[in-house]
């Protein structure tokens, strides 16, 4: 992306640098037009005023103090600070209307176009508690205009921040009284469902109703837990004594112990055993006074015994008693029980319908008061009458703009450049000529071989030569040329080009050097001969034997740039047939490895003889006597002489003159080249004013074709 961005630019640079005189000329004129413009039109004037949009006022402070209520303890709402929707809304016609109604009797010519146009608002933030600085600018081309409109658009400013305020807290108030009456209305209908659901179930607080029967209904479970323990011990205990075990014994005995009557018979029969026991120790048993109190304590005993079973009825008896009074009670305890779950499952619904009234009541409620609230507080907001902007610097005299014309120039001259880049391109795409070998590489994708600079001493020797030899003189002074300039520049960009694409020739096959070769070009004067002469001159300075044939039948050139008489050449072998190609072909003075066979005669039919037996007899005859032979042919539009030679050699070069080639024609070539399946090595650009910058792409880039693959 990177590498292609910057290819776009140069690009671009290589443009405007060939049509900088168009780009130069067209800037003068428009940055001229914009002076005098300037110039003729009557001086404009300028003035300001400056506004302090302070987010609150000393009014707004006071109430917000003693009110919470109110919107102004809430600055980011009662603030009216001129941010950048404030600053489209103080440009709208609404507000602008009150202004164009007054001046417009006295201005015809303001409109609101041309106010809004010339108004201009701009902010200077401060901070966020002092507010910001709003300034105002209007120009125009009356002096008395810009004063009125300025003094007009401050008192509508000034008088627009308070009715923004006011607006806003207005438009609350109605709402809240729009509101009101609903709410007052649906807390009515909810307070009369209540109670009407109330005198329906007879109740004050069907919650705490609930409650109440819960209670009533756990202490009733309660005791009929109770009820049912004591129950269950009483049938126990009766089940002992029907029983007779030694547990009902202990309890009876225990119970007969504890009556006072039985105690006293206990304590008569102990007196009687201290007696007896005292009368034993003195008298027989046969005594009457012992015996007495024997027969004495055998009826105590009897009545004691007596007294105990009598006391063990009585415990049956009030045992089986307990049992039916606890079974009535647990009877009693579970209708009771069933009542109150009854009534309770009732009040459940009652309680959910009275919830739900309840708690949608105390929202209403909650929502009325809170409207009533906040419309008292919005009252009280309204109540303000201080303005929220001060005027912090009112508008000042007008003054007339000095800098209309350095302004002007200054547009006037971007405004040119731009167009004359603009016209610069467009002149550039019109002309279809081709300036940079990337052009080139993106048509024919083929590898750029060579880049050869233009050298304005070849061709102005170029130039000289090009209308033929008068004499042997001539061709002295020709070859001389070329001779000195390869001489005097053998270091020279110019040398070095030569040097680079004889080297990327032979990298293109290594391993079988090319041995013949066809230089062709799209179109004429592309100087496929210069090429063809310092590339075999190059060669020849490598040490390899380089013969160069001129096979441009037409319009033939070599023998001009190497400096030969052209008396005998190649159409000369060809319709001859004792002539020895060795006694014609010439020894180049520049170089010993150098030669070159001329075109001699011009044929009359230069298709015939290029595609004779003969001509290919010849071709493999030179091949076999040299190490490189390269033939200079004609251009390839319109003729058929390079196909011709290239399938009786191993590949074509062609030659392309940036800035005199046009893209239809290298296009037109190429199209040539694929009909004919012609093997293209590869493109040589040639008179190319700037190398530096491409990066040649020739076999070794992945981008470029495989080498020798034929055009498709």
């Amino acid at each position: 992306m990177n590498e292609e961005g910057g290819l776009n630019l140069g690009k671009s640079l290589g443009v405007i640098r060939r049509q900088l005189h168009v780009v130069i000329g067209i800037s003068i004129l428009v940055a001229g037009a914009a002076a005098l413009k300037a110039w003729l039109e009557p001086p404009l004037f300028k003035s300001r005023f400056e506004l302090l949009t302070e987010p609150v006022t000393l009014e707004t402070q006071v109430i917000s103090s003693t009110n919470s209520q109110t919107l102004s303890s809430r600055e980011e709402i009662v603030s009216v600070e001129a941010d950048e929707l404030k600053l489209k809304i103080l440009k709208n016609p609404k507000i602008l209307s009150p202004i164009l109604e007054k001046l417009q009797d006295k201005y015809p010519n303001l409109n609101e176009k041309s106010l809004q146009r010339s108004l201009v608002l701009t902010t200077i933030l401060k901070s966020s508690k002092s507010g910001n600085i709003l300034e105002v600018t209007y120009q125009h081309n009356n002096k008395n205009q810009v004063q009125d409109v300025l003094n007009e658009v401050a008192n509508t400013y000034l008088k627009y921040s308070l009715d923004a305020r006011q607006s806003d807290i207005n438009q609350g108030i109605v709402f809240l009284d729009r509101q009101l009456p609903i709410l007052r209305e649906k807390v009515d209908q909810l307070q009369n469902k209540l109670q009407g659901l109330r005198q329906e179930n007879n109740l004050i607080d069907p919650v705490a109703q609930a409650e109440l029967l819960s209670a009533q209904l756990d202490k009733l479970n309660q005791e009929q837990q109770g009820v049912r323990v004591e129950l269950a011990e009483t049938r126990m205990l009766a089940a002992s004594q029907q029983q007779g075990t030694s547990k009902l014994t202990q309890e009876i005995s225990a119970s007969v112990l504890e009556t006072p009557r039985y105690q006293d018979l206990r304590k008569e029969i102990l007196a009687i055993d201290v007696e007896l026991a005292k009368q034993s120790a003195v008298w027989t048993e046969k005594n009457p006074e012992i015996q007495f109190l024997q027969e004495k304590r055998q009826n105590l005993r009897s009545l004691l015994d007596q007294e105990s079973k009598q006391i063990g009825e009585e415990i049956q008896s009030r045992t089986s008693q307990r049992i039916l009074e606890l079974t009535l009670r647990d009877k009693a305890l579970t209708q009771a029980i069933k009542g109150l779950e009854l009534k309770i499952k009732l009040l459940s619904v009652t309680t959910r319908k009275y919830v739900d009234l309840q708690r949608e009541l105390n929202i209403v409620t909650d929502n009325l008061t809170q409207f009533i609230t906040k419309r008292e507080a919005l009252k009280i907001d309204a109540a303000q009458q201080q303005v929220p902007w001060e005027m912090l610097t009112p508008p000042h005299e007008p003054e007339a703009l000095s800098s209309s014309i350095k302004r002007n120039l200054l547009l006037g001259t971007i405004l040119g450049l731009l167009l004359g880049i603009a016209s610069a391109m467009g002149l550039d795409k019109l002309s279809n000529l081709i300036y940079t070998p990337e052009e080139i590489y993106e048509i024919m994708n083929v590898p750029i071989l060579g880049i050869i600079p233009f050298n304005k001493k070849v061709e102005n020797t170029e130039v000289n030569h090009s209308s033929g030899f008068s004499s042997r003189n001539d061709m002295d002074t020709s070859y001389a040329d070329h001779s000195n300039l390869l001489q005097l520049n053998s270091t020279s960009a110019f040398t070095e080009a030569f040097n680079s694409l004889y080297t990327n020739l032979c990298l293109l096959t290594p391993d079988n050097p090319i041995g013949s070769l066809v230089i062709s070009s799209a179109g004429p004067e592309e100087g496929k001969s210069t090429v063809t002469l310092y590339l075999g001159l190059t060669a020849a300075g490598m040490g390899r034997r380089v013969l160069l044939v001129d096979t441009n039948l037409r319009n033939p050139k070599l023998h001009e740039r190497v400096g030969l008489m052209n008396v005998l050449g190649l159409s000369d072998l060809i319709y001859r047939n004792n002539l020895d190609p060795h006694s014609i072909i010439q020894r180049s003075g520049r170089d010993d490895n150098l030669f070159v066979l001329t075109c001699g005669q011009l044929p009359p039919d230069p298709i015939r003889l290029l595609s004779s037996e003969k001509m290919k007899s010849l071709m493999k005859r030179l091949h076999d006597s040299f190490d490189l032979v390269i033939y200079d042919a004609p251009c390839l539009i319109g003729l058929a002489d390079t196909h011709l030679l290239a399938n009786q050699t191993d590949g074509v070069v062609l030659v392309t003159a940036l800035g005199q080639i046009q893209t239809s024609e290298l296009e037109n070539a190429q199209e040539q080249l694929a009909l004919s399946r012609t093997q293209i090595w590869g493109i040589v650009a040639n008179k190319s004013h700037s190398v530096s910058g491409f990066k040649s792409r020739f076999l070794l880039k992945e981008q470029s074709p495989p080498v020798g693959e034929y055009l498709r």
